[in-house]
């Protein structure tokens, strides 16, 4: 069964391919102020038009990994980043050091972003897993592994589903809060994080802020999925001792699988409402993430031939391992020592005149199928 799927950015998504990718600004990127966008650059081809007596210079520069030394090299020799250009992104604020790319493809001279087949499949074997292991605990409260819950590699039950790629034409520079629990005479607190070390409970705009490439929200993709029926027949054939195969012998549409995600994405931003409300604090902005919250549970579609998938860097653990690893605990997982051990949350803000400032949730899309053949 072959189905055409719209992917619709919801809140900013960003999958990147790294950290060892990180855009090093006045090495990979410019910001021109007054154009509100970064230009990223080829310094290779500016290499390239150098004589053979001045590359050893620009080499030790580029080497040495100091990025304001390299810049003021540059400037000596005028470099104009726009003869250089590889893309333009919109950046409302300057970026730091670095910035997070997303991960691309080139086609032609164009550079294009995209959301892997990989990446949207490992976020729907998540969910997967995590009904599975409720399954499990329910029926035999034993300890859960994915070996146990879909198979080996060669035999893996989830083999039996393709993605294509999403391809992107519009991304935008975002800046990153990370909201930190702190403890303080005993008692945990709702914080955020202002530096490797620090913690306080008011939000500041500046301080350890993480710069990154998102997907514009209203932005759309199409792309196809494919449940390949005749793969799951071979593994019913042939390993029919697999513990979870009836279940994926109920499968019958990709609906079938949406409406899983859509009980699974409701379950678990409800349970991040409750962790925002048990920690809520007016100083630490919580009530605005609560907001963007139930926004985002109003559009869980009711028809699943849509489904709100939640995926990328931002997911959190919980979003990952720690929604089917530790199901029942939500607010108090993975406490060692009296230490919540998972206890922070990435969070994209935008301040608007208009509005002040607004946080979002990362991560979010809806998949809509728009044909089956």
């Amino acid at each position: 069964m072959n189905y055409e799927i719209e992917a619709k950015i919801i809140t900013p998504v960003h999958v990147g391919a790294g950290q060892e990718k990180k855009l090093k600004k006045y090495i990979d990127f410019f910001y021109p102020k007054e154009t509100k966008k970064i230009i990223l650059v080829d310094v290779s081809r500016f290499f390239l038009s150098l004589q053979e007596n001045e590359r050893s210079l620009f080499l030790n520069k580029l080497a040495a990994g100091k990025a304001t030394d390299f810049y003021d090299y540059l400037r000596q020799r005028k470099f104009d980043p726009l003869k250089f250009k590889i893309a333009e992104i919109e950046s409302p604020h300057e970026p730091n050091d670095e910035v997070l790319p997303l991960i691309t493809t080139p086609s032609g001279n164009v550079r294009v972003p995209y959301i892997p087949g990989s990446s949207v499949k490992g976020a729907i074997r998540s969910v997967i897993i995590t009904h599975l292991s409720e399954q499990e605990r329910k029926n035999y409260d034993k300890t859960i592994n994915e070996i146990a819950l879909l198979g080996n590699i060669e035999n893996n039950l989830m083999s039996f589903i393709h993605v294509s790629d999403f391809m992107f034409k519009e991304s935008r520079i975002d800046r990153i809060k990370t909201f930190n629990l702190m403890q303080e005479h005993g008692e945990w607190l709702a914080g955020w994080k202002h530096e490797r070390k620090k913690t306080s409970c008011d939000f500041e705009i500046e301080g350890f802020v993480i710069f990154c490439e998102t997907f514009k929200i209203g932005s759309r993709s199409t792309g196809n999925v494919r449940l390949k029926k005749e793969r799951l027949d071979y593994v019913a054939k042939y390993r029919n001792n697999l513990p979870h195969l009836s279940f994926f012998k109920k499968i019958h549409s990709l609906e079938d699988i949406f409406g899983i995600i859509n009980e699974h994405t409701k379950r678990y931003l409800l349970a991040e409402k409750k962790f925002f409300e048990h920690y809520h604090d007016s100083e630490a902005n919580t009530d605005l993430i609560i907001s963007a919250i139930d926004n985002l549970i109003k559009q869980i579609p009711k028809n699943n031939s849509e489904c709100l998938l939640h995926m990328g860097f931002g997911s959190g653990w919980h979003g990952i391992t720690g929604n089917w690893k530790f199901a029942d605990d939500h607010i108090h997982t993975g406490f060692k020592d009296g230490k919540p051990c998972y206890k922070s949350r990435k969070v994209v803000f935008r301040k608007v005149k208009e509005k002040g400032l607004t946080f979002y949730p990362m991560g979010f899309l809806k998949l809509s199928i728009l044909s089956e053949a």
